[in-house]
């Protein structure tokens, strides 16, 4: 018997084959495969491999189930004796993933899947500045001198 804990959505889930577990929204479609790279602990009988922070060469695989609601969350905001009385409701997408294989990746598996909703796993991101930001490391005037009176 085999598990694995997998990182996705900012959570750890821990995972087994043939397992339906409901994850944060991923992109696709419902029958649509995808992969989950971030493999932070492998288990296999008594064979046990710790990641550091992630196992190397590991993958684990689902279908997509479903893309689905969650329950209504109410948001009631109010301030006694102000008369502010605010109430606003959200639902939550999920997607539902049947958890298929457990094991090494393999080089088929790569190739138009994804990987725990990151398109660029692996390469460093660069941030461009902002306007606000570029407008503040631009060449600035001098101020002109000031006049000293006697």
């Amino acid at each position: 018997m085999s598990w694995a804990v997998i990182k996705t959505g900012g959570k750890q889930y821990r995972v087994k084959a043939g397992e339906v577990l409901r994850v944060e929204k991923l992109s696709g479609e419902a029958g649509g495969a995808v992969r989950f790279g971030e493999v932070l602990l492998y288990v296999d009988g008594d064979t046990v491999e710790v990641g550091k922070p992630m196992v190397s060469g590991m993958a684990v695989e689902g279908r997509i189930k479903a893309q689905v609601k969650g329950k209504k969350l109410i948001i009631f905001k109010f301030r006694p004796k102000k008369r502010y009385r605010v109430k606003t409701g959200h639902r939550q997408m999920f997607t539902e993933v049947e958890i298929t294989k457990i094991g090494p990746s393999s080089v088929s598996a790569r190739s138009g899947s994804t990987s725990g909703g990151k398109a660029t796993e692996g390469k460093k991101a660069t941030r461009t500045p902002t306007r606000a930001a570029a407008r503040k490391t631009s060449t600035r005037r001098a101020s002109p001198a000031r006049k000293t009176t006697k």
